[in-house]
């Protein structure tokens, strides 16, 4: 295991004796060695057996020397271009240019390109043709099969056909990658790589499979936008690893084939990946600070996946359906090391993607998830499979209160609501003691109807739920500014539904936290809302309105609500 940092320097290769790579990660973002990036979690994971991985982080299109910096790695290349989409990276929801971006020195865009996958595959097969390149990451992920693309507002082809790369690894990323270099160093060519869950290609024609799901082609798809629904439920469902099915879809003359989801991790594996030795900081050859460390620098994860798929959710695809955690002894030993190091500010903050409260959330019986079609598991309600272990992640919180050292002990990030009202002792915890005096509710508006469009629960559901958790904290004594965040934009909100989401934030004398100014990124349901009329859940239409004006007087309106209101990057 290298016990630096991942190599990002011919220097670097140089003094480790190298004479090329195995692996080479491209990627726009600054290299920062912390596990909230998949190409840190990556790049450590190949090192630790033995795969030597070097980073080319954000390099220059128009610079030739940038791509020649490590010469042709002798197994393939990773690009993941991001931490999130290029295209959201670089313009707002109004489609103007975006002049900051949190994950490089300085935080001010330099030269991340306009659909960087694309652009950093071309870079590397002018200069490699014949290395194999792999793609990974949100913005790979979430474009490979068809999707709604809102920067020109037609449809685009799965990326490996723009892309020209060989192929696209989804989930939880870093076994597929060891066991691929494996098997290339055996012998093997990636082209003959075919049955890995987790996977997509293309093939010339229809691989020798028993069962599997056809797809709408890409073609039928452009003529008739109607058959776009059934291609993205079909898509989404599949992600539910307990009855997942080989996809393949037809592409001109070829067909795209994505495999199976992947079953989550087990505790053992979520450990090893995530104790490789990060060094939590960002490489120290960057002469600026980088803004997203910010957020990160205290910030423990301790699992990964998505339990709800949301209208807007693209988590499940990067990340997985069900929950990975790591041990709670593991997490223990992370944090402890940290309180002892000279980094340590006296701030612990237990993170989870979207919500810290999945943790160690699981199921009871496989085979009532293998007959399961819900997008969500805990919306509209909390399904009865679902099962918590949440007094293990308080006493492992607890635990670090004894530090006297530790001032500030949080979850950071929002609460799953269902799950947090399903456990007394966790909402108390959560409202006395593990959080800053603020707490943001993912509230996105009060409107049955918008809701019902967003896959949340009813209007009534919401109410109810922001009144309880407002109560409890004045019973227990607890001063808290609760805030819920809102979005502009959305398929199906007019003035009216604005006015009774203001209406109802001053009924609840809770505050407007971040206004998210919508985009209807690809491969979510709601883009197949916004760019078709008809929800694909319920098939029923909708009228959409693509006035960016409206969503802007929106947005102003939300503003006034409040002094100091923050506009969150949409």
């Amino acid at each position: 295991m290298i016990k630096g940092y991942i190599p990002s320097t011919k220097k670097e290769t140089d003094d480790l004796g190298w004479k090329k790579p195995d692996v080479v990660i491209v990627t726009g973002d600054a290299y920062i060695d912390h596990p909230y990036f998949q190409t840190a979690s990556a790049g450590r994971f190949l090192n630790s057996k033995g795969f030597r991985t070097a980073m080319l982080d954000m390099p220059d299109i128009s610079k030739d020397e940038d791509w020649k910096k490590f010469g042709r790695p002798a197994l393939f290349f990773l690009v993941v271009s991001g931490k999130e989409d290029s295209m959201a990276m670089n313009y707002t929801a109004f489609k103007k240019f975006r002049s900051t971006d949190p994950y490089i020195p300085g935080g001010q865009r330099t030269h991340r390109p306009d659909r960087a996958v694309i652009r950093y595959c071309n870079k590397l097969k002018e200069f490699y043709k014949d290395v194999p390149v792999i793609l990974a990451g949100p913005e790979a992920v979430c474009r490979m099969t068809t999707h709604y693309d809102y920067w020109t507002d037609k449809l685009r082809k799965p990326i490996l056909f723009d892309s020209k790369a060989d192929m696209v690894l989804f989930g939880n990323i870093e076994h597929n990658l060891v066991k691929i270099c494996e098997l290339i160093k055996s012998g093997q060519r990636l082209s003959d790589i075919r049955k890995l869950n987790g996977t997509a290609y293309i093939s010339k024609e229809v691989p020798e499979i028993k069962s599997f799901i056809k797809l709408p082609s890409h073609e039928k798809m452009e003529k008739d936008s109607n058959f776009l629904s059934a291609h993205h439920m079909a898509v989404h469902r599949n992600q539910n690893p307990y009855r997942s099915n080989v996809m393949i879809q037809k592409v001109l003359d070829r067909f795209l084939v994505i495999h199976k989801a992947q079953l989550p991790l087990d505790e053992s594996e979520t450990d090893e990946i995530f104790g490789m030795g990060f060094k939590r900081k960002a490489h120290p050859k960057y002469k600026h600070e980088i803004p997203i460390l910010k957020f990160i620098e205290d910030v423990f994860i301790t699992h990964r996946g998505c339990l709800n798929d949301r209208s807007v959710s693209q988590e499940l695809f990067t990340e997985g359906k069900f929950i990975s955690s790591r041990s709670n002894e593991h997490i223990r030993k992370e944090v402890i090391h940290f309180i002892k190091s000279k980094e340590y500010n006296k701030t612990i903050k237990l993170f989870g993607l979207p919500y810290f409260n999945h943790y160690l959330v699981g199921v009871g019986n496989q085979k009532e998830c293998s007959e399961c079609d819900r997008l969500s598991c805990t919306l509209p309600d909390l399904c009865k499979n679902i099962k918590t272990r949440n007094g293990e992640i308080i006493r492992i919180i607890e635990g670090f209160d004894k530090f006297p050292n530790v001032r500030n002990n949080f979850y950071a990030g929002k609460p799953d609501m269902k799950l947090l009202l399903s456990d007394k002792e966790m909402y108390k915890d959560f409202l006395t003691n593990r959080n800053d005096g603020k707490v943001e509710l993912s509230v996105e508006s009060f409107s049955a109807p918008v809701r019902k469009l967003m896959g949340l629960d009813d209007e009534e559901s919401i109410l109810k739920d922001v009144k309880f958790l407002v109560k409890r904290a004045g019973e227990y004594g607890k001063k808290i500014n609760f805030e819920a965040s809102v979005t502009t934009g959305f398929p199906g909100q007019t003035d009216g539904e604005v006015d009774l989401n203001i209406k109802s934030l001053k009924d609840l004398a809770i505050g407007t936290g971040d206004v998210n100014n919508f985009i209807p990124l690809p491969l979510t349901l709601a883009s197949v809302l916004y760019y078709t009329g008809t929800d694909p859940v319920t098939e029923d239409t909708t009228e959409v309105d693509k006035k960016l004006s409206i969503m802007k007087t929106h947005n102003e309106w939300y503003k006034k609500t409040r002094k100091g209101h923050k506009e969150k990057r949409a």
